[in-house]
């Protein structure tokens, strides 16, 4: 039998709700993307299915997403055999099995990959023990390093968005220590750390001021813990990473 949605009723979510990144393959392969859903206020369902869909042409693929009140983004998020630059829609349909569209999204157009690849290197490592993570600050860019004997933990590095919520943040305040108190710089010429303090100046635009008499470790922690404040805001929700601890239990 083939099921037809019923678009009676429907809701749009507005395009500020959906951000979607593509990321670009560092081998011969295909992209893959990451998404960050918000739903509050519009009073869907928390048990109505949602999907992400990328398509170009008459090219499409499907991804499953979890529910509105539980985000299970998958693990294969592979743009496989898609050409390239895809738009990509959102839909949540009524739980009842009825497909029922409650609301959608269409025609969001991604971003690239901007800073990820190039501001912070990922090496997956078998030599970390019990660490799940740590930071390496020898030559070259800072390497977020990762436990390569965890299952999945590339993937999750990359794509769980209750994942990179938890590890993220901390990553940036540790990079950002290392630059403006380790060593020092300065915020309009910071040498090596340029890069990484425009990426935070396009969500954390509020200057780094030091007045006299003010103790300057104790600005510079403040912007800090400011800026991460503000990346976290607008990356990760608060409220999907306490539902993904939970469900850890």
């Amino acid at each position: 039998m083939i099921r037809r949605f019923n678009f009676t009723e429907r809701k749009r979510i507005e395009e500020e709700r959906v951000q979607i990144e593509v990321l670009d393959s560092r081998s011969v392969g295909p992209s893959s993307f990451i998404a960050t859903l918000n739903f509050d206020g519009m009073e869907l369902p928390p048990d109505a299915p949602v999907t992400i869909e990328a398509y170009r042409g008459r090219a499409a693929i499907r991804f499953r997403w979890g529910t509105v009140g539980m985000p299970r983004p998958p693990l294969d998020r592979l743009l496989a055999n898609m050409p390239d630059n895809p738009s990509f829609r959102v839909k949540v349909v009524a739980p009842d099995g009825s497909g029922t569209l409650l609301a959608m999204a269409n025609r969001i157009r991604p971003k690239r990959e901007e800073h990820h690849g190039s501001l912070i290197w990922l090496e997956a490592r078998d030599d970390l023990g019990k660490e799940v993570w740590n930071l390496d600050f020898g030559e070259g860019n800072p390497t977020l390093r990762i436990n390569k004997d965890i299952p999945g933990i590339e993937s999750a590095v990359q794509g769980d968005n209750a994942f990179r919520g938890l590890v993220m943040p901390e990553v940036l305040r540790a990079v950002l220590v290392r630059a403006l108190i380790v060593d020092d710089e300065d915020m309009e010429d910071a040498g090596d750390w340029n890069d990484l303090l425009a990426f935070v100046r396009s969500f954390h635009d509020t200057p780094l001021v030091t007045n006299s008499g003010d103790d300057e470790h104790s600005v510079r922690m403040t912007w800090i813990d400011a800026a991460v404040a503000a990346f976290t805001q607008k990356h990760f929700r608060a409220s999907d990473l306490y539902a993904a601890a939970l469900r850890g239990r």
